[in-house]
């Protein structure tokens, strides 16, 4: 994600730059969606200091809505929920999307084929820091459509760690607010 928040030149080439806008698919659920949005901005106060936020779109989908189509096991209402909500946020100027949902990123290849802007994978993400802090092993815990999706490891570095996965029982069907999708 930083490389897409990374400041850039302006096109004068002169100053700090400006940030990229980035796209939040959020409402699922609407608590991820307000830490996402909380964290982004704490990095990038911390990162450039004084009064600098994130440049940011949200497009909020209803949660039941999602739950209703995971339920059905949908995966193409799935998909295109969340690739109009990609298509409306690159209509609103966003450099980038990111899927507030770790179950979501099911239909992760879907969306990003949708959109003409890249696609943030929760993935690329914490294999980088995992590999960044040389971690050996990692539990993933999740409902269970991320737990038994293959893809839900098939991105994480081949230099990076092993997955302990937890037996079914100890699977949610869903998350719910306050708790993180």
């Amino acid at each position: 994600m930083s490389r897409l928040l990374r400041s850039r030149q302006s096109e004068s080439g002169e100053g700090a730059g400006v940030l990229r806008k980035l796209g939040i698919i959020g409402g699922t659920s609407w608590s991820s969606t307000a830490l996402y949005y909380e964290h982004i901005n704490q990095g990038i106060a911390q990162r450039l200091g004084g009064f600098h936020s994130a440049r940011l779109t949200i497009e909020s989908v209803d949660f039941a809505d999602l739950i209703s189509l995971e339920d059905a096991n949908d995966w193409d209402g799935v998909a295109k929920l969340n690739i109009d909500a990609a298509q409306k946020l690159q209509a609103a100027g966003a450099e980038g999307v990111l899927i507030a949902c770790n179950t979501t990123h099911k239909v992760y290849d879907a969306v990003a084929a949708n959109v003409d802007v890249p696609v943030l994978h929760i993935a690329d993400a914490a294999g980088d820091k995992l590999v960044a802090d040389r971690m050996s092993r990692v539990a993933l815990l999740g409902t269970r459509f991320t737990m038994t999706d293959p893809r839900s490891t098939s991105r994480t570095p081949s230099q990076g760690p092993r997955r302990a996965r937890r037996p079914p029982r100890h699977q949610a069907r869903h998350c719910a607010p306050p708790t993180d999708c």
